[in-house]
C-alpha cells in the first residue's frame, strides 16, 4: 500500500471511530435524558397521589366532623323531647306551705 494511500485508509478509519464514538455519546445523552424524563414522570405521579391521599385525608375528617355534629344534633333533639312538660296549672312547691 503507498504512502498516501495508507494514510486516507487511516484517516478515513479515524474518521469512522470518531463517528461511532459521537453516535455512542448521542445515544447515552438520549438513554440519560429518558431516564431523567422517567424519574420526573414518576416524582410527577408520586405527587399527585400524595395529593389525591391528602384529599381523601380530608373528606374523611370532613365526614367524621358532620357524623360528630349529626349525632350530637340527634342527642340534644332527643334530650329536649325527654324532658317533662312543664304542667303550668299544676300549684308550686312553694304554693303548697
Amino acid at each position: 500500500m503507498h504512502s498516501s494511500s495508507f494514510s486516507r485508509h487511516k484517516k478515513a478509519h479515524l474518521e469512522e471511530q470518531q463517528r461511532h464514538k459521537k453516535a455512542h455519546l448521542e445515544e447515552q445523552r438520549h438513554k440519560k435524558a429518558h431516564l431523567e424524563e422517567q424519574r420526573h414522570k414518576k416524582a410527577h405521579l408520586e405527587e399527585q397521589r400524595h395529593k389525591k391521599a391528602h384529599l381523601e385525608e380530608q373528606r374523611h375528617k370532613k365526614a367524621h366532623l358532620e357524623e360528630q355534629r349529626h349525632k350530637k344534633a340527634h342527642l340534644e333533639e332527643q334530650r329536649r323531647r325527654k324532658r317533662p312538660a312543664l304542667d303550668e296549672t299544676a300549684p308550686l312547691e312553694s304554693d303548697s306551705e
